[in-house]
């Protein structure tokens, strides 16, 4: 994987797809082991909100405007992480609504699917 120019490789699809996936699983992961279990915090679910919305700034704004693949990878890490976010907090440190987060955590994890590779270039 070395680079052309000397600098950073980028990322093969491969690596993209694999974090996606290993997201959206832990989102499942995290749901089937903590919902069961009451809330550890006592914070509002809609603090939960921040990190996602954030993350779909991320997704619909600064992505589709990635210059290449290389800068498009760290937006596409922090804001898979964002959204994976909103799971933790909202079934970790939440006590109401702790469904609905994890589902949005999911949509929101869905979204970063990195079906849009083909649109960003690879230099």
């Amino acid at each position: 994987m070395s680079s052309a120019n000397g600098g950073q490789p980028n990322m093969p699809p491969v690596i993209w797809w694999a974090i996606w996936g290993s997201l959206l699983a832990m989102v499942f992961v995290i749901g089937g082991i903590f919902l069961r279990e009451p809330g550890m915090g006592a914070l509002p679910w809609f603090v939960a909100l921040g990190p996602l919305a954030l993350g779909a700034i991320l997704r619909f704004i600064f992505l589709p405007k990635a210059p290449n693949r290389r800068g498009g990878f760290v937006l596409f890490v922090i804001g898979i992480s964002m959204c994976e976010m909103t799971a933790l907090i909202g079934v970790v440190a939440a006590n109401q609504n702790r469904e609905t987060l994890l589902l949005l955590a999911l949509l929101g994890i869905v979204v970063y699917m990195p079906t849009f590779l083909k649109k960003i270039p690879a230099a």
